[in-house]
């Protein structure tokens, strides 16, 4: 009661983007924390655990804070 959503971040490995397909360079997608390249994704839930927001819009080196920012 009183919960609006709960939110959390998760580390989605993707392939290495190539140059075309990175709308920066492809090695913001690299993640030094997990060693490989993703997407950092932002989810909110609410109280019913359905997800009420999701997105997918920042590269894995970004904090989940500016992930969530850029969303």
């Amino acid at each position: 009661i009183g919960c609006v959503g709960a939110i959390d971040g998760l580390f989605v490995k993707v392939c290495r983007p190539s140059m075309n397909d990175a709308d920066t360079t492809p090695q913001a997608y690299f993640s030094g924390h997990y060693m490989a390249h993703g997407l950092n994704v932002q989810a909110i839930c609410d109280s019913d655990r359905c997800f009420t927001f999701f997105g997918a819009v920042a590269p894995g080196k970004a904090s989940d804070q500016v992930a969530f920012e850029q969303t």
